[in-house]
């Protein structure tokens, strides 16, 4: 599977890991994190590092730098260039807002293969339903594992990029 990875899931991670206790996700995050230790997931980078910063901001930096070396020397790692996104526009007139966050959609449009599929991994209620973002958790986690938008179908059908959750990974 090719992978882009939202921080909010590495954050998750990494709690669960290193602290033994899981935010309020949908899913497990050790079990996507163990098959891309475990070589069988591909995982993609932006090529100017916005996204490895964002993983590393919130963890422990020692930690992180022993990590992302092993995760490197699995040599499922993508590195790819970032490029303007023309459909971007229409995300934000279903509400999707102009922010960092584009750099992942970006991002999994670069690291796509061809007639594949990249999934896009984030508990960020803006990449299913922004106009839910006051919703309670309950209702967010409904909407992610449900994973039927109207932003989670177009980037399906027009970019070939799968948003999901943790629980749907």
């Amino acid at each position: 599977m090719n992978l882009v990875v939202d921080a909010n899931v590495f954050q998750a991670y990494f709690q669960k890991s290193v602290h033994g206790t899981l935010p309020l996700v949908t899913g497990d995050p050790n079990n996507l994190f163990g098959r891309i230790l475990g070589g069988e997931d591909a995982i993609s980078f932006d090529d100017s590092d916005f996204i490895k910063g964002e993983w590393e901001r919130p963890v422990e930096r020692e930690w992180f730098s022993k990590w992302f070396a092993k995760l490197l020397a699995q040599g499922n790692v993508r590195f790819v260039a970032l490029s303007r996104c023309q459909f971007i526009g229409t995300l934000c007139a279903e509400g999707f807002p102009r922010s960092k966050d584009v750099r992942y959609i970006q991002a999994a449009i670069a690291s796509k293969s061809a007639g594949s599929s990249v999934f896009l991994v984030t508990e960020d209620i803006d990449f299913f339903d922004p106009t839910k973002k006051a919703s309670g958790m309950k209702t967010r986690h409904r909407i992610m594992k449900t994973g039927n938008t109207k932003i989670t179908n177009y980037l399906r059908r027009k970019q070939d990029i799968e948003v999901v959750c943790i629980a749907n990974v």
